[in-house]
């Protein structure tokens, strides 16, 4: 009984953990990808699509949220292509 919620409390921590770091990584991502741009495409570009390679769809609206999310000046539309994550679903199904 106490071996099985001593696993239980570690097994949460470890997760937790991995999740806030995961969340940090990808924020940290994003804003080097929106500095990227900013620096090399100039804001007369009407917008930016990101294809989403082979992200699942969850994946490519995470990246996309966050990188939106950013607060700073960003002149053109930030936008996926879900073409492929769509069709990975489909093609599952």
């Amino acid at each position: 009984m106490t071996c099985g919620a001593v696993s239980e409390t570690v097994l949460a921590a470890v997760y937790k953990a991995l999740n806030e770091l995961f969340l940090v990584a990808l924020e940290v991502l994003a804003e080097y990808t929106v500095t990227a741009i900013h620096r090399t495409v100039p804001p007369v570009v009407p917008g930016i699509v990101f294809l989403s390679g082979r992200q699942s769809k969850e994946e490519a609206t995470m990246n996309l949220d966050a990188m939106n999310k950013l607060e700073v000046l960003k002149p053109w539309t930030l936008a996926f292509s879900f073409v492929q994550a769509l069709q990975q679903c489909t093609l599952k199904t």
